[in-house]
């Protein structure tokens, strides 16, 4: 059945003699984020996914796969046509919608849509590894308006940045991979100290969830200084550690000029974004190599003359994402921009107590 929302709920009745067992309900999400590579012209509210299928893989070629979360769709119905010998109690399958972007499918969930009292969620990541804590999510938008000035004789060049991993904020934001928007701004404050530079837009990473693999910016540079706008730009290129980026790449080039922000606004938008944090903030007490609480500052674009800046956040601890949320807001307070913070879904810690997890841990011991 489906409700309102888009929810769809599968079922599979208790085997005869099983009435009486606890009811099981597997969980997993219908939507998946929807990534591509700039190249790529692949059009996903209409074309299918693009695979690649090699010995054992199974892989999307330019294109997000939607493993995240078909995975988890596949395993269920797996369990609710599998022939059981040994018998069963009911059997409920959940699968919702929106968990990507807002979390709307849980949110306008009813009670007695299903009911099982036990649930395993199958939203993970390697065959064999429970999950026993999640992060809840939110975010902090910051907005920076400036009144656009004149070129002032200046000459303009592009500077992009493109090649890194990225990769899901929920997933990969402990590994060793540098934020394209982080990295790019860190760039021109370099070429600021230099040259005197003022922004025209800056651009980059494509949802919030995601950690953002390119990123390019549009600046005025002094009359004259193009070249050596642009022999700095490489200079710094050449001396980023690359060890864990090695398809990072680099460019800068001449273009036409335009209004440009002032160096006022130019400064407190690139030090914002260089010094929003990244990656994980803290890690799970119980569990040593769980991060509790992240970043990822995955939006920054340039609309209506305002600079705008998203910073996804995820925490298993309430405390601590309330501190984390603090933390971000003074930033914003410091550099003196609007700054507009939203509540994402609750985030629930590891218990090591769990009559079900002790269950799973003894069956599969």
């Amino acid at each position: 059945k489906r409700d309102e929302t888009g929810n769809v709920l599968l079922t599979r009745e208790p085997t005869e003699g099983f009435e009486k067992t606890p009811a099981l309900l597997f969980q997993a999400h219908q939507d998946m984020v929807c990534e591509k590579t700039p190249d790529s012209n692949h059009n996903f509210s209409r074309d299918p996914i693009p695979l690649e299928i090699e010995p054992g893989k199974v892989k999307a070629y330019n294109t997000s796969l939607g493993a995240d979360n078909g995975l988890g769709m596949a395993l269920a119905m797996a369990v609710l046509i599998d022939d059981m010998p040994a018998g069963s109690g009911r059997l409920e399958a959940l699968f919702t919608v929106d968990e990507e972007a807002g979390f709307t499918g849980v949110r306008n969930l009813k009670p007695d849509f299903f009911t099982a009292k036990h649930m395993i969620n199958l939203d993970s990541e390697e065959v064999g590894v429970i999950i026993v804590s999640s992060a809840g999510g939110g975010g902090t938008t910051y907005t920076i308006k400036f009144r656009p000035k004149s070129q002032d004789s200046r000459e303009a060049i592009r500077i992009t940045l493109d090649g890194l991993q990225g990769g899901h904020s929920g997933v990969d934001i402990h590994l060793p991979r540098y934020n394209a928007n982080k990295l790019l701004a860190k760039g021109l404050l370099k070429l600021h100290s230099e040259l005197t530079i003022r922004l025209i837009n800056f651009e980059g990473g494509t949802r919030s969830n995601v950690i953002p693999r390119n990123a390019y910016a549009d600046v005025l540079v002094p009359s004259g200084k193009t070249d050596n706008a642009i022999e700095f730009i490489e200079e710094w290129a050449r001396g980023i550690d690359k060890t864990n980026e090695r398809g990072l790449l680099i460019k800068a080039k001449p273009i036409d000029t335009h209004l440009a922000a002032p160096i006022h606004e130019t400064e407190k938008m690139l030090k914002l974004v260089s010094e929003i944090p990244f990656g994980p903030k803290s890690w799970s007490k119980d569990y040593p190599d769980l991060v509790q609480t992240s970043n990822n500052n995955g939006i920054v674009r340039t609309e209506n003359n305002t600079f705008i800046i998203q910073v996804s956040s995820r925490t298993s601890d309430v405390k601590d994402g309330y501190d984390n949320q603090r933390i971000l807001n003074e930033l914003g307070k410091e550099y003196r921009v609007d700054t507009e913070q939203r509540d994402g879904s609750a985030g629930w810690k590891a218990d090591s107590d769990s009559k079900l997890l002790n269950l799973m841990e003894k069956s599969y011991s």
